[in-house]
């Protein structure tokens, strides 16, 4: 549906629950976003359309992207780190057992 001047754009598929971390890539061409919904979600950044949503099997708690190489790590309440490749959309390394 094309926005009409004057009414608000229709919303964005949101996380049912408070993100905790955002952040773009290098190049502006990708946004990730993670969230206590136990989701990591990858938009593109131009168009504000979803990318890719991975599951991640346990909400996450903080999330950090180093841009150079589209890794994001993305914490846990289980205590596992996940890194998570953004352009891949998929979990690349698990990390557990942090106390």
């Amino acid at each position: 549906m094309p926005h009409l001047v004057g009414l608000a754009p229709p919303p964005l598929p949101a996380h049912d629950g408070t993100v905790v971390g955002i952040a773009s890539d290098s190049t502006n061409k990708l946004l990730v976003s993670a969230g206590s919904d136990s989701a990591l979600r990858v938009w593109d950044f131009r168009t504000q359309k979803l990318r890719a949503e991975l599951p991640l099997g346990s909400a996450a708690s903080h999330m950090q992207l180093h841009a150079g190489t589209g890794l994001a790590a993305v914490v846990c309440v289980d205590r596992t780190v996940r890194m998570v490749d953004i352009e891949a959309a998929r979990i690349v390394r698990r990390f557990s057992g942090h106390r």
